[in-house]
């Protein structure tokens, strides 16, 4: 059998004295590739030195060679042998070593690191957003039901989430949407509908602008609770599932950040629809820069922002035709921006 050399053990399975030196340049010390390699190397060569009775006076235990290096010198091994043990023993190592190397993936660089984390975060319905085209009622229900958002579930608080509840946003928004429907419809006739219009803390902020107000939601729960909340003579609020069901008629239409959540394919069936009104308003969180890959496909209840990605409606694969388009609002949110543009349709 082959006899292994003290120095040979040494210089190819002390993990943090030869194995883990070429290591950090492809992989982390506690990834499973390491580990694999370090303990395929090690079991291999404690096994060939289990087998080396040949050289009398050696421990048949690695570990235990290791550490009692001093009292097993190399030069015990006869000269004869050594040359041709040695070489032997180092063609197996590298063998098991370069075998195993090539299936070690690259450490992941800043930008993988980051769209992993992105990716991690964007799984905003675990368990429940696990197909393009899971329907939106069941995602967007799960999300009020479980408070993923916010809100005290004991309490019967339901919360759309930070992008409906952070002044940051919100007031800017406000402000602006306010502004632009007091100069589009100067005599305030005009009936104005809110496409996913969630808890309806923005809502509640702009409808006295307006002559009516329907607030649309694909969840029955938050619905209900507007109802009571907020129903009055010139606000009414309709469950609505804006991917299959028809629209409500109205003169401009609202959409805060909600296509962000749907798939291309929900979205698809969702614009031909909107050509029923005068004006869409539109808001979809956006990367910092212009540069980014538009219109990522993703599962519904996800966001394309947490991929690097957001909405752009003019893009491929949706292209959708408008007579003029003006930007409303832009707000730095956080590492992106909320753009709101309002789309104008000839009748």
């Amino acid at each position: 059998m082959l006899a292994l050399s003290y120095e040979v053990v040494e210089m190819w399975t002390l993990p943090y004295q030869r194995i883990v030196s070429p290591l950090p340049a492809r992989t982390h010390l506690n990834s499973r590739p390491y580990i694999l390699i370090v303990s395929t190397a090690r079991g291999a060569a404690t096994s060939v030195l289990a087998r080396s009775t040949q050289i009398e006076g050696y421990p048949t235990d690695l570990d235990q060679a290791i550490l009692d290096a001093n009292a097993y010198p190399p030069n015990t091994m006869s000269s004869s042998n050594r040359p041709r043990i040695t070489l032997l023993a180092t063609a197996a190592c590298l063998f098991i070593f370069v075998t195993l190397w090539r299936h070690v993936p690259a450490p992941p660089t800043t930008q993988q690191e980051a769209a992993a984390e992105q990716q991690a975060a964007a799984e905003i319905v675990p368990n429940v957003a696990m197909k393009a085209e899971k329907a939106a009622k069941d995602v967007f229900s799960h999300i009020y039901e479980t408070n993923y958002w916010g809100g005290e579930k004991d309490r019967g608080e339901l919360n759309s989430g930070p992008g409906s509840h952070d002044e940051k946003v919100v007031a800017p928004y406000v402000e602006a949407v306010r502004k632009w429907i007091e100069k589009k419809y100067e005599d305030k006739n005009v009936h104005a509908l809110d496409l996913g219009c969630g808890d309806f803390n923005v809502g509640r902020q702009i409808r006295n602008v307006t002559t009516n107000y329907t607030g649309a939601d694909v969840v029955p729960i938050v619905i209900e609770h507007n109802k009571k909340e907020f129903g009055d003579a010139k606000t009414d609020f309709q469950v609505v599932d804006m991917i299959e069901d028809p629209l409500p008629k109205a003169d401009v239409v609202f959409i805060r950040q909600v296509l962000q959540h749907l798939s291309n394919g929900q979205i698809a069936k969702v614009l031909p629809k909107l050509r029923q009104f005068q004006w869409a308003v539109i808001s979809e969180h956006l990367p910092h820069t212009d540069d980014f890959t538009p219109n990522r496909d993703i599962e519904t209840g996800q966001v394309r922002f947490m991929f690097g990605s957001g909405t752009d409606l003019t893009a491929e694969p949706f292209n959708m035709r408008y007579t003029k388009k003006e930007v409303v609002l832009e707000v730095i949110d956080g590492n992106g921006r909320i753009r709101t543009t309002a789309y104008y349709f000839a009748q």
